[in-house]
């Protein structure tokens, strides 16, 4: 199972970090929310990974490798090559999810795909 954290890095401010990321997802945020920076690390792969974030509970989100509209459709798809490392800052707008936030990683795009990466990832979100 993934390790995860969140603590309070100001008001209304909450850093999630999982270094472990694989394809069972995990929640970032029970509640709403919004976020404002995502970190996305594939450095210890040698294939695409696709950090797959849901608007829903972790516990919801449901994975079926061959049944197309019966996987939970993600919210977010970010593909991070091999062994790369992303960021992305939201400046202006937050992106913002109205039941919960949800992560994980695997080797398929799209609402299909239950392989979790060779090595287990890391992401970090900046959340209000």
């Amino acid at each position: 199972m993934p390790v995860t954290s969140a603590v309070a890095v100001g008001a209304a401010t909450t850093f999630f970090r999982d270094k472990a990321l694989t394809n069972a997802a995990v929640v970032a945020d029970a509640d709403s929310g919004t976020i404002r920076m995502i970190d996305c690390d594939n450095t210890a792969n040698s294939a695409t990974t696709y950090f797959k974030l849901y608007n829903l509970a972790a516990a919801s989100v449901v994975f079926h490798a061959a049944t197309p509209g019966s996987s939970t459709n993600p919210y977010i798809v970010i593909p991070v090559t091999a062994a790369k490392r992303i960021v992305v800052t939201i400046d202006t707008a937050d992106v913002t999810f109205a039941t919960a936030i949800s992560c994980a990683a695997v080797t398929t795009g799209g609402t299909l795909g239950t392989t979790a990466p060779t090595t287990a990832v890391g992401m970090r979100m900046l959340l209000a």
